[in-house]
Formats: structure tokens, C-alpha cells, sequence
């Protein structure tokens, strides 16, 4: 029928967009190096810390837009948000200090960050600090992707339209990667068409992707 063939031609374009935001070897790369810098910075600064990545990094949900983000453990806790804000004021003179550009830092946000652009690797980056379920956090998705193979597509093409719209940054009043990868997790497995395949064709992808749209649209999140 015309309905069928539309949501599979609909479908067919949804994953052949998936397939070209999935990051090249090279752009792999480039994160990986920046990852060692950052390290090799943190390390100077605190010799104790250890860095690592997490986020869509991790959990290969990144765009090749996306932030690469950091999480740096074995510090101390703050006794002070005003420790903290002194903190977060060494790590910006280090980078800085390191060739990072744009280096700014939001001390009293719920994790506190530093964020910077890295001109070699023209990537951006977010360093949190004190992010005790940054390592759960990617056990969870990298289990939930596993268990539900649609939510990588959807989540991949939602947070494009995110991005496209300015509606990424939670602390401008937009959604996070984190959260966008939970509502998706959390429509597949409400519905129990999609709660246990794994079925990642064109039309199940169509399907799922308006459904979400459809769901979201008219469910109050109050």
C-alpha cells in the first residue's frame, strides 16, 4: 500500500541518516588524542586524579558534533562551593595554559564543569568534577542499548534535531544527551511492540520514531 511504502522509504532515510552520523575512524581518532591531553593535563595539575570519559563518548551515542566529556576522580570532596569554584579556577588556568580556547567554568551548577574548545583536534569538551554516577551511568545505557538495538537510531536522529534547534544545553533550559537516551529507552520499553526486538528495519525504525514523537507530544511531563 502507499501508507507502507511511504514508512518504509521514510524508514530507509532515517537509517541511512543514522549510518552517516556514526563517527568515521578518524574522528574516533581525534577524540582518543584529545582524551590522552587531557589527561596529561589533569595529571600535572593533580597527580592523584584519574580521568575518564564518559557520556555519549562512551556509550557510542556521540555525534560528530558532540562535546567530548570527562569526569575526573580521586579528589578530594569539596568542603565549600567556594573549594570547588577554586578547583574548577586551577583547571581553567591549565588548560588554558595548555592552548585550550574558550575555557569557561560553571562552579555551581549540580556537577560542576569546565568547558573548552580544543583548536588541534577542533573538538569541545566538558571536564565535571565530583560525577560519582558518571561510570554507572554507562554501564546503565551500554546494557539498555544492548537490550534495545532501536534506541541507538532514535537517539542518534533525536539529538540532531536537539542540536539543530538549540535545545541540547540543560543549563539554557534544553534537554541532555543523558535524558533524550532515557526517554528513548524508557518509550521502547513502555511499548510492548518494541520492548523485546530486535527488529531495526526501515519500517520499525519509522514506526518507533513518529511513535515517540506522537507520545511525547501529548504526555504531560508536569
Amino acid at each position: 500500500s502507499y501508507m507502507s511504502e511511504l514508512e518504509w522509504s521514510f524508514g530507509e532515510e532515517l537509517l541511512a541518516f543514522t549510518n552517516w552520523l556514526q563517527l568515521t575512524d578518524v574522528e574516533q581518532a581525534a577524540r582518543e588524542r584529545l582524551a590522552l591531553h587531557i589527561r596529561e593535563i589533569v595529571s600535572v595539575l593533580w597527580p592523584e586524579a584519574v580521568v575518564a570519559v564518559f557520556g555519549s563518548s562512551a556509550t557510542g551515542l556521540a555525534l560528530p558534533s558532540s562535546a567530548v566529556d570527562f569526569v575526573v576522580d580521586g579528589l578530594p570532596p569539596p568542603t565549600s562551593p567556594v573549594q570547588t569554584k577554586q578547583c574548577l579556577q586551577e583547571l581553567h588556568d591549565a588548560l588554558e595554559a595548555a592552548g585550550m580556547k574558550d575555557v569557561q567554568t560553571i562552579p555551581f551548577a549540580k556537577v560542576p564543569i569546565a568547558k573548552f574548545f580544543d583548536p588541534q583536534t577542533q573538538l569541545c569538551g566538558d571536564i565535571s568534577l565530583h560525577a560519582p554516577n558518571a561510570r554507572g551511568s554507562i554501564a546503565l545505557i551500554r546494557r539498555y542499548l544492548l537490550l534495545h538495538p532501536l534506541a541507538k537510531p532514535l537517539t542518534l536522529i533525536l539529538k540532531t534535531l536537539f542540536r539543530q534547534n538549540s535545545l541540547n544545553l540543560v543549563y539554557t533550559g534544553g534537554i541532555s544527551s543523558y535524558a533524550v537516551t532515557l526517554m528513548v529507552i524508557s518509550y521502547l520499553k513502555m511499548v510492548s511492540t518494541y520492548r523485546s526486538t530486535t527488529d531495526v528495519s526501515s519500517a520499525t525504525v519509522s514506526h518507533a520514531f513518529v511513535g515517540f514523537l506522537q507520545y511525547f507530544s501529548s504526555v504531560s511531563l508536569s
